[in-house]
């Protein structure tokens, strides 16, 4: 495996991974509106599922500004195959950077409650639901565009990966699968 294979492995992982807490997270809230009672287990384990989404979603519109700025740098001076559809691209991925921002401020919103509210906390999650498959959908198409523009650095970069960071995620997501039973 090359170091390009290696972060687009990694990187994958992170979106499965997120894919998953979200499930667990959108199965817990589904579990405390139906409960009716404050079970304070399921309330921690819903705030560390929103934590645990907003470093993802944050480290996601990262990614896609370096994306949109990268494929606007490497594609600049040639003429794409399909320039149109590179056009829809780097709209979409500068429109799911800021949705991804904008989502975190909000779920950052809730975990600093006091309490979640069921009704808010829904919302959101739908909110969050669509914007994953939106992104992990745009996540395909570009490496698709990458594949013939990118550099080893120019992956380095995008990615945002170091051994700390890939650490900390996978911890994180151990932890999450430990208490979701």
């Amino acid at each position: 495996m090359n170091e390009v294979d290696f972060i687009r492995l990694q990187v994958l992982t992170e979106q499965q991974h997120a894919r998953q807490v979200f499930e667990w997270c959108r199965a817990r809230a589904g579990s405390m509106t139906d409960a009716g009672a404050f079970d304070e287990n399921i309330y921690y384990f819903i705030k560390r599922c929103i934590e645990y989404l907003t470093v993802f979603m944050r480290r996601e519109a990262a990614r896609s500004r370096a994306h949109s700025a990268t494929l606007r740098v490497r594609t600049g001076g040639s003429e794409p195959a399909e320039p149109a559809e590179l056009s829809a691209v780097l709209v979409r991925l500068d429109a799911a950077a800021d949705t991804a921002s904008c989502l975190t401020r909000r779920l950052d919103g809730l975990t600093r409650a006091a309490a979640l509210d069921s009704g808010a906390l829904e919302q959101e999650l739908r909110l969050v639901g669509q914007h994953l498959s939106v992104q992990f959908e745009l996540s395909e198409r570009l490496r698709e565009l990458a594949d013939g523009h990118y550099s080893i650095a120019d992956w380095r970069r995008i990615g945002g990966l170091d051994a700390d960071g890939i650490l900390e995620e996978r911890r994180c997501y151990r932890e999450l699968d430990g208490q979701r039973a």
